[in-house]
């Protein structure tokens, strides 16, 4: 079996992978930092952090992390882009979140009781919730992030790890989405 190495083109690719990876994971870095975190030298941090730029995935600042030596500001997440809405669906509640462009929150943790006696009245609840949101910021487009509560026993349709919903109507076959 022939086993084939990286090209030029792949090792780039995997770099600004894993540059990305840290940028969402610290929002805000200086070359020297991605340099350290990467073990790669400030050369090629500057080459892999200008594609970048110029493919449009990371913004610049002239905000110094540092005091000390030469600074040429830091890198981060660009600030425009879609928004998230984070929600946490249970048969009894909505839990939601909005997020920015770089997954920072921008409204407060908000917990919607919801009285949901079919499917359908929940699957509106969580539409409702999304158009209160929707509403409140009509300049962005807004992804939605669902998280639906643990695990459902099959047969019955009971939460195994959640008090189960008031649900009358608990054949899906019945919902029509």
């Amino acid at each position: 079996m022939q086993r084939t190495g990286f090209n030029n083109a792949r090792v780039r690719q995997a770099n600004k992978s894993i540059f990305l990876s840290h940028l969402w994971r610290e929002k805000q870095l200086s070359k020297s930092q991605l340099s350290q975190l990467t073990g790669l030298s400030i050369p090629a941090v500057s080459n892999i952090l200008a594609e970048l730029l110029s493919e449009g995935l990371i913004g610049h600042s002239t905000e110094h992390l540092s005091k000390r030596g030469v600074n040429s500001g830091s890198y981060q997440i660009p600030e425009h882009g879609a928004w998230t809405l984070c929600m946490n669906i249970t048969p009894t509640s909505i839990e939601y979140q909005l997020a920015d462009a770089r997954l920072l929150a921008v409204d407060g943790h908000q917990h919607l009781p919801v009285n949901a006696p079919t499917p359908q009245a929940l699957l509106e609840a969580i539409v409702e919730c999304w158009r209160h949101i929707h509403r409140r910021y009509p300049q962005h487009s807004i992804n939605l992030a669902l998280g639906v509560h643990g695990q459902v026993d099959p047969i019955t349709g009971v939460s195994q790890t959640h008090a189960p919903g008031t649900l009358e109507n608990t054949d899906r076959n019945k919902v029509s989405a």
